[in-house]
């Protein structure tokens, strides 16, 4: 996997790591990503960012990126991973996209539970 980003190790996620070995950090790169055709001017535009992720000290295997108004994050799960975007205020909508367990990169679409789609492109994490 290569070479910790800044941050060191951090807690255990034994389900996708070796003990000890457990990123503090994970960069999340989504690109590629469009509007699907039920957004309107309004909406916010896509992610097309890069993101440091922070461990959440609380829940091992998620790190999440957050400023006001706006999160992205990685969970990888047992079955499964998930890579979420997720926009406050008046927009209020999560959108994931969902990948197999402890899998690094996602493509095709996010969506939100009422069927609203971004797609096209792709998410990668990077562990350095």
């Amino acid at each position: 996997m290569g070479i910790i980003p800044p941050g060191g190790f951090g807690n255990n996620c034994n389900l996708c790591f070796d003990p000890g070995a457990t990123p503090s950090n994970i960069i999340l790169t989504f690109s590629g990503i469009k509007q699907g055709n039920d957004f309107g001017p309004g909406d916010p535009a896509p992610p097309n960012f890069t993101f440091n992720c922070s461990q959440n000290v609380a829940v091992a295997c998620l790190w999440q990126f957050q400023v006001i108004g706006f999160t992205a994050s990685l969970n990888f799960g047992i079955g499964q991973s998930r890579f979420v975007f997720n926009f406050f205020g008046p927009f209020k909508n999560v959108f994931t996209s969902n990948v197999a367990e402890c899998t690094y990169f996602g493509v095709n679409q996010f969506q939100n539970p009422a069927g609203r789609t971004y797609f096209g492109g792709s998410v990668q994490a990077w562990i350095l």
